[in-house]
């Protein structure tokens, strides 16, 4: 999960719960350790998508 925070990643569902508990937690570690995890640690991925928005102002000026 501070991977996740440090992304900002932890509070991105719409819907979810207002809190995590601890043995919903310690489940998906034990299941995620079983099907990926090596003696060492557990490989973990992230996709990084970067996106920006932009919105022409009716004052701005347009060259065409």
């Amino acid at each position: 999960m501070w991977d996740l925070q440090g992304m900002a990643e932890n509070n991105a569902g719409v819907n979810r719960k207002a809190h995590l508990h601890r043995d919903t937690m310690l489940a998906a570690s034990a299941i995620y350790q079983e099907m990926y995890g090596k003696e060492e640690g557990v490989p973990a991925t992230f996709q990084i998508i970067y996106m920006i928005g932009w919105k022409p102002d009716p004052k701005q000026v347009r060259e065409l």
